[in-house]
């Protein structure tokens, strides 16, 4: 019971909102009635093929000096799988899933659909998290086996929370959640 308790007092001292437009794809202008911005010829929408990569390759990305605007990195969709080792619903009801393959350890997060009504990719947000339900087996565990997690790639504050890496890189958004 303590070990929960902690995890909940660490998780509500992360400041959820840090770059939010970023991390639900929002950060975008509106032109002409059209939504337009960073992503309009970025890979996330224009490649239609997510990066197939490894935990491990993601977490030894090198980490931006300074990242309030999106990095490069931050504009593509990447696949990755392994074991799901926890999960809980945030303060901001964001899913947090911690996953790991061999040693390599990563956060993925599919936010709150109410929280994404601005976001390029709301509706694949809400499939992903309706998705990742059929699956979940009980508060913090998951049906046994290995997942597959698409999502945009987000690098954030440095922080403590149960499956973070070395230079704090995240799928966030999850736009696809998937059972191998």
């Amino acid at each position: 019971m303590k070990n929960f308790l902690l995890v909940g007092i660490l998780l509500a001292l992360s400041q959820c909102g840090y770059r939010w437009n970023v991390k639900t794809m929002s950060d975008t202008e509106q032109t002409g009635g059209k939504k337009e911005g960073i992503f309009f010829n970025a890979d996330v929408l224009t490649s239609g093929s997510p990066v197939h990569t490894s935990i491990d390759s993601l977490v030894n990305l090198p980490r931006p000096e300074a990242h309030m605007q999106r990095s490069v990195e931050e504009t593509r969709t990447y696949i990755i799988s392994g074991n799901i080792f926890f999960w809980t619903m945030e303060p901001d009801k964001d899913v947090h899933i911690a996953i790991r393959s061999g040693k390599a350890k990563m956060i993925c997060e599919i936010p709150s659909p109410s929280e994404t009504g601005n976001s390029l990719v709301a509706d694949q947000i809400l499939k992903a998290r309706k998705s990742f339900f059929k699956y979940s087996r009980s508060w913090h565990r998951m049906q046994p086996g290995i997942y597959q997690v698409t999502g945009v790639l987000f690098y954030d504050k440095r922080h403590i929370e149960i499956g973070a890496n070395k230079n704090h890189v995240e799928l966030h958004p999850v736009l696809e959640f998937k059972k191998l």
